[in-house]
């Protein structure tokens, strides 16, 4: 017997963490529909851990024929550009082929890409190959420049000053780096750069006049969203991200839901959810669950969301975690060393087989601070998306 969705189609554009959630959300609630998903590459990467990759670890990645064995159409192609008024998406494959990819209902979950560098040559960590490369590079020479003082540039730092022995690494930011921290978590940042001998420069404005010598400069200077969106027409910040209401639906356009990086959306009390896996998860879960929830001619719910900690590794035997307000800012209370490190871990850990786990068990493992049962249990699976 047909479903009056069956010929519905929902398209995902992007496979990241939130982009992956969704689906997976899509298929636990049994959702009889078109469900295509498409990215440029074949397998999730986890960014998280591309810093690892910097300093030689392969880690595990996430193949999309996962998807495809639960019903999830996929599409490797580069998205160029989005046509709400007509509901389509155009992308081009790797061999050139332009696709254009009709929706009824669109999930743009595109994330955002490392800033551009105003140095030439200097290495982002986006693309795990670049990344490979990099590390090669590292090995002829001594003297290594990671300019951003954000948790990627922090882990970046103290990732090669650990395992790789006799590189000279100098961290290089515009701010100070413990910004937003509390007094302890600042002291034990400064302290470990210490114990690792990285060179901090602080309060510095960095381009391709600077006079730090380097031999390789890893350029880790903030996230910025992909221009489609505005390009698109779609209400965006300054910063290209999508605008979304409490549902996280796009006002103005009640077929385009957004999550990930590219959504700008509030916490409760008005404090804007920052960039990270931390939200990305979350936002591709709830997402799954209200395009669910649409199609069964439900309201969609308001997307509940609370910080509890942030973590960052410094190393693979030091870290640090930091408890926060539900609105994320710091308290006095931190973990460091070994119990931190530890905490960091199982978290990468948990991002990546709670994923793999929903996609072949077709059960929700996901649940996150301020909505641990926000949807209650899925209806049964569809045939043909076990």
């Amino acid at each position: 017997m047909r479903d009056k969705n069956d010929n519905h189609k929902i398209l995902i554009l992007g496979g990241g963490y939130a982009g992956v959630m969704a689906a997976s959300r899509l298929v636990i609630n049994g959702v009889r529909a078109e469900i295509t998903l498409v990215d440029a590459r074949t397998e999730l990467v986890q960014r998280i851990r591309l810093h690892e990759t910097l300093a030689g670890s392969t880690p595990k990645t996430l193949p999309y024929r996962l998807l495809e064995r639960k019903g999830v159409r996929f599409v490797q192609a580069r998205v160029e550009s989005l046509e709400p008024g007509r509901r389509k998406a155009v992308a081009r494959t790797a061999g050139g082929e332009r696709l254009e990819l009709e929706y009824d209902t669109l999930i743009y979950a595109l994330g955002s890409r490392t800033a551009s560098a105003p140095m030439p040559g200097a290495v982002r960590l986006d693309d795990p190959a670049e990344l490979r490369q990099a590390y090669e590079r590292l090995q002829a020479g001594n003297r290594v420049l990671v300019v951003g003082g954000g948790l990627t540039g922090i882990e970046a730092a103290t990732e090669l000053a650990e395992r790789i022995p006799g590189l000279k690494v100098t961290l290089a930011t515009r701010g100070r780096i413990a910004d937003g921290w509390s007094t302890a978590a600042a002291e034990h940042f400064l302290r470990r750069f210490r114990e690792l001998g990285i060179e901090l420069r602080e309060e510095i404005s960095i381009d391709n006049d600077s006079q730090i010598p380097f031999d390789l400069c890893i350029w880790a200077g903030g996230f910025e969203a992909l221009p489609l969106a505005r390009e698109a027409g779609l209400p965006t910040d300054a910063a290209g991200r999508v605008r979304v209401d409490d549902t996280l639906r796009v006002p103005g356009h009640s077929e385009i839901f957004v999550a990930g990086d590219a959504a700008v959306a509030a916490g409760a009390g008005g404090w804007m959810i920052r960039m990270g896996c931390v939200s990305a998860l979350p936002m591709g879960a709830h997402v799954g669950e209200n395009v669910a929830r649409v199609l069964q001619s439900r309201e969609p719910k308001p997307f509940p969301f609370a910080i509890v900690i942030r973590c960052v590794s410094l190393g693979r035997k030091d870290g640090l975690v930091q408890f926060t307000a539900a609105d994320d800012a710091p308290t006095g209370k931190v973990w460091t060393r070994r119990a931190a490190a530890f905490v960091k871990e199982m978290i990468c850990q948990m991002t990546y087989w709670v994923m793999r786990g929903e996609l072949r068990l077709g059960i929700r493992l996901y649940h996150w601070a301020g909505a641990p049962k926000a949807f209650g249990p899925a209806v049964a699976p569809a045939e043909g998306r076990r």
